[in-house]
């Protein structure tokens, strides 16, 4: 099975492992608003105009973050070591880079570093990205393979870059023939070419996935709340306060 063929979700059949699937993209949305609340709050300024410091003390719901990202960020790097090794390298390494990260973020928070606010953000966005690589996949926003297929997260940058570095060799045969020199100017404007089409096609996949990771995470709560009314109604309070905090803190 090809990699632009896996679109499936892996590990659906095993429920212990897709609720921690779930909870791990619950936590990334958690980790982003705390992270970029923190992020934001620090540089408001206190009573008198005098900037307030970034005082090197977790939050409550920063060490609860940080305690919860260990596991959850050590159980997404196995996953996405299981799916490398499965042949679909695109979601493993989202899973192993997010659950990296969560691991990081889960250490800064507990050790109160103060990088933890940039460290928990950067975490909760990488979360969100591989929690909606799938959806972004089938809804084709990494383009098509050369087969017609949807692409994945690193073919379509692989593709972009094999263009590029095709485009700068054919022009400069075309400039300087079929020749040595040709072979090297064409070769040095492919690459260049192929490095900015791969940085490019990145950017623009990290932010499909992100928001689409975003999106698949609101409405899952939504029908977990739905499917759950008693426990979704106790956890509501806390993503409505995170939402308000980081409302306020970036007026």
């Amino acid at each position: 099975m090809s990699e632009s063929s896996a679109t499936a979700e892996p590990h659906d059949d095993n429920p212990i492992l897709h609720f921690a699937h779930e909870a791990h993209g619950a936590l990334a949305g958690f980790e982003s608003l705390e992270g970029l609340a923190h992020l934001f709050g620090g540089h408001h300024a206190a009573a008198g105009g005098v900037p307030a410091p970034m005082v090197p003390v977790p939050s409550a719901l920063g060490l609860g973050l940080g305690m919860l990202g260990l596991p959850l960020g050590g159980f997404s790097m196995a996953r996405g070591i299981d799916e490398v090794s499965k042949g679909d390298g695109s979601q493993g390494t989202l899973d192993i880079a997010s659950g990296a990260l969560g691991m990081t973020s889960g250490v800064s928070s507990i050790m109160a570093v103060s990088a933890a606010p940039e460290i928990a953000a950067a975490a909760g966005l990488a979360g969100l990205a591989a929690y909606g690589n799938k959806d972004a996949q089938a809804a084709g926003w990494y383009g098509n393979d050369r087969d017609g297929d949807k692409n994945t997260f690193l073919g379509s940058i692989r593709d972009k870059t094999a263009d590029g570095q095709s485009m700068g060799l054919d022009v400069g045969h075309t400039l300087l023939g079929n020749s040595f020199v040709g072979d090297v100017a064409g070769g040095v404007l492919g690459n260049s070419l192929g490095a900015l089409g791969g940085v490019n096609q990145t950017f623009m996949n990290t932010n499909a996935a992100i928001g689409t990771g975003a999106v698949k995470l609101a409405g899952d709560q939504v029908d977990f709340v739905r499917e759950h009314p008693i426990l979704g109604s106790a956890l509501a309070p806390g993503w409505g306060a995170g939402v308000a905090a980081l409302d306020t803190l970036m007026r």
